[in-house]
């Protein structure tokens, strides 16, 4: 499997980076080559470094990372001419979208960072420091709204769960209004004929069709207020939320830059180490009813629908041990949220939950990845093994790499090949 897992990743390859998968993802995206970049650096060092510093070469002059570096293939439903990036600063060579992903960078520079000897390292600091430090200054220069302690995300596709209840509740709340009319006409069904990302996945399996136009709308209305999240508050309904997946990543991440920086003797800005300590010892804002969550930012009311965002708190690190407790509490085996192959993104009795929905409960490798490593945090390594046990069973039965995986019976759905399934595979293998 370990070969075959290799194979999906040279066939995904693209000039200096690897593709999600054939057919619907052709391009790079953020949070996917970093967890490429984890598992390619177990078998092919260079490779790793490589696809991170592919990622680097799409960053903004401003220091943000786009999710998506185009690669020039035309078939992605939503392709460069829609951004246009080069007219809101985006770099030159290359074209890329206008919004981030979660921040993984810091993880697989670490991750590879651990392959490389002592003079390696080194070097590799000093060559991928820099661009680390700059996204993370954008996000605090740019994300944040007020005085708030936390990261705001203008789109949903910014958070890496596209469709997650939580964002769904929000987009539904601001449904751009040819859609509405399409709707009251009871005309909607004619947003299916003009899908492109539904030729080689089955459409119950991906966002439904007013959502994904209202995502495209949304797109559209941040470019006219220039990507720029005060106004986007002011002048659009556009959902801005304070995600609880994102900033958990991020408060890794943060843990992860101040420990490099230290260690290739890197000074950072007084204010960026300030922002990144508020981070995390504020979280508790997000707590309510036994459970965390994320926050719309502009009525600072907490969406309290249950996803297994609140579960890659563990992968922070943020968690005190009685709350990381009462956290492993709710995932263990066999109830709502692992009733048998793995973690579900959202508890299999809520009203939100379908089996092969995208991120509406199928599991996923790279979060059950997040959370294993979460759980290894807080040491409940009984749980964290018996999870990464399952997940390489899961991925070694269904034997195609898929994108992600019924959590009801573990059956295959989405794309085939996937890369962060093949390379969390391997990495999975390899982990002591």
């Amino acid at each position: 499997m370990i070969e075959k897992a290799i194979e999906v990743l040279n066939k995904n390859k693209l000039e200096k980076s690897t593709k999600p998968a054939l057919g619907l993802y052709p391009h790079q995206w953020f949070w996917d080559s970093c967890f490429i970049s984890i598992g390619l650096s177990w078998v092919d060092i260079e490779r790793a470094k490589q696809e991170i510093l592919s990622l680097l070469s799409g960053q903004w002059e401003n220091g943000m990372i786009p999710h998506i570096i185009f690669s020039g293939e035309t078939s992605y439903h939503f392709g460069p001419s829609y951004w246009k990036s080069y007219r809101h600063g985006g770099p030159r060579l290359v074209e890329t979208t206008c919004i981030t992903q979660p921040p993984m960078l810091a993880e697989a520079i670490y991750k590879v960072a651990a392959g490389l000897d002592q003079r390696q390292k080194r070097q590799w600091y000093k060559q991928v420091l820099p661009g680390l430090i700059k996204y993370h200054t954008w996000v605090y220069e740019n994300r944040r709204y007020g005085n708030s302690p936390f990261i705001s995300l203008i789109h949903p596709w910014e958070c890496g769960m596209d469709n997650t209840p939580y964002w769904l509740k929000e987009v539904r709340s601001a449904v751009p209004l040819k859609i509405r009319t399409l709707r009251a006409l009871g005309q909607e069904k004619l947003l299916n004929k003009l899908r492109k990302d539904t030729s080689t996945v089955p459409a119950s399996q991906r966002p439904n069709s007013a959502d994904l136009y209202s995502f495209y709308s949304f797109v559209k209305q941040a470019s006219r207020q220039s990507y720029n999240l005060d106004k986007i508050i002011e002048n659009t309904r556009i959902p801005v939320i304070e995600d609880l997946l994102y900033n958990s990543v991020l408060i890794r991440a943060n843990t992860l830059l101040l420990q490099m920086s230290a260690e290739a003797e890197i000074p950072l800005k007084p204010e960026l180490i300030d922002a990144i300590g508020n981070t995390k010892n504020e979280i508790k804002q997000l707590y309510n009813n036994g459970s965390f969550w994320s926050r719309d930012r502009r009525t600072k009311n907490l969406i309290q629908i249950e996803t297994v965002a609140e579960f890659i708190l563990l992968y922070s690190g943020a968690l005190t041990k009685e709350q990381a407790l009462g956290i492993m509490n709710k995932i263990k085996e066999g109830g709502t949220w692992w009733p048998k192959s793995g973690i579900a993104t959202v508890p299999i009795n809520s009203d939100w939950f379908l089996e092969k929905n995208y991120w509406r409960g199928p599991v996923w490798v790279n979060i059950n990845w997040l959370i294993i490593e979460g759980l290894k945090r807080y040491n409940f390594l009984d749980l964290a093994n018996k999870l990464k046990q399952q997940t390489i069973s899961l991925i070694e039965e269904g034997s195609d790499f898929s994108e992600y995986y019924s959590a009801l019976d573990g059956s295959s759905a989405g794309s085939k090949d996937f890369s962060w399934t093949a390379a969390l595979y391997i990495d999975l293998i390899n982990q002591k």
